[in-house]
């Protein structure tokens, strides 16, 4: 074990790094190498802020606590592997740093759905994270109400479900694959949040059994712009929120394209609905919104949305700028 700097690392060097998981706080300093054992508690010594590092292959034992004011750097090209019940949780700063070449995997012991149960994000926690994949998680991120997070090229499979965000944030270039038949949770759950969620695929549902996308809360108010969704009951299913903001994006082979249930304020602009049974429907009386220059393949709406304004529809569907964008 050696100190360097205030900084701690777990990296594995020709064999896997062995963590028992722990906490992650923000000085002291512990490094293995190889097949040794890493992770533990890093004591609150030292100056310059320190923090703890996951590179090359790591295998987690035990939850991955990070306490509140320490930061977990997870290096370009590592695979973490978490066996049974443990997790990431995130009380203090996760930082992703895969890139387009080497990027950083979460996985468990087994390849299927909910291997192990994913990564949490508590309240004051943030996660930052670049290139990254999430394979075979109960909950692939858990953002909780307090947290934040900032992502940008995520994928995610083989899991109930992709991401729950009951905070705000930003999420760009994500492929979120569902389960096909397997699928019985929505691979996107907001609750009462306004996340701006953008270039992302959401695909792979099962069609005609489950919504992917499902938004709830009075005050959420979502953004998604440049994102596809197909295969599913419902591409979205909006329970209830106010100024849902949809734009650019595609809507195929659902059931449903949207619910809007009691949801006002809606803006859905510039996105094609095709091959759908219906693109627009299930509004409750009080529901609220615009249809903006859209695309629809088949009536634009059912009879519970006629309190709808529909301006510009366009007669042929969008070939450029709509759903996502490299």
């Amino acid at each position: 074990m050696t100190g360097t700097g205030g900084k701690t690392s777990v990296t594995g060097t020709g064999g896997t790094a062995v963590s028992g998981g722990g906490n992650a706080g923000s000085g002291g300093s512990e490094s293995g190498n190889g097949n040794r054992g890493g992770g533990g508690t890093a004591g609150n010594g030292g100056g310059g802020g320190g923090g703890e590092s996951l590179c090359g292959a790591v295998l987690l034992s035990a939850t991955k606590t990070i306490a509140a004011g320490a930061t977990l750097t997870v290096c370009a090209g590592a695979t973490i592997t978490l066996t049974g019940s443990a997790s990431i949780a995130v009380g203090g700063t996760l930082v992703i740093n895969g890139t387009e070449v080497s990027p950083v995997k979460f996985k468990g012991t087994q390849t299927s759905d909910g291997s192990w149960p994913g990564v949490v994000v508590q309240s004051g926690g943030t996660l930052t994270g670049t290139f990254f994949e999430i394979h075979g998680a109960a909950l692939g991120i858990d953002a909780q109400d307090g947290s934040s997070f900032q992502i940008d090229h995520v994928l995610i499979d083989a899991t109930s479900q992709a991401l729950n965000l009951a905070s705000n944030g930003s999420l760009s270039h994500g492929v979120l694959h569902g389960l096909g038949d397997g699928q019985i949770s929505p691979a996107i759950n907001v609750e009462n949040a306004s996340p701006h969620i953008i270039d992302t695929l959401v695909n792979q549902g099962a069609y005609g059994a489950e919504d992917l996308i499902v938004v709830n809360g009075a005050s959420a108010a979502p953004v998604f712009d440049h994102v596809e969704v197909s295969d599913s009951h419902c591409a979205f299913h909006v329970n209830d929120g106010s100024g849902l903001t949809i734009s650019n994006s595609y809507l195929h082979h659902n059931a449903y394209g949207i619910m809007l249930g009691t949801s006002t304020g809606t803006v859905i602009s510039h996105s094609n609905f095709e091959d759908n049974l219906i693109n627009v429907g299930s509004c409750d009386t009080t529901a609220t919104g615009q249809l903006i220059a859209d695309y629809f393949q088949r009536q634009p709406a059912d009879d519970s949305c006629l309190q709808f304004r529909l301006t510009n529809v366009v007669t042929a569907a969008y070939t450029t700028d709509i759903g996502p964008r490299p």
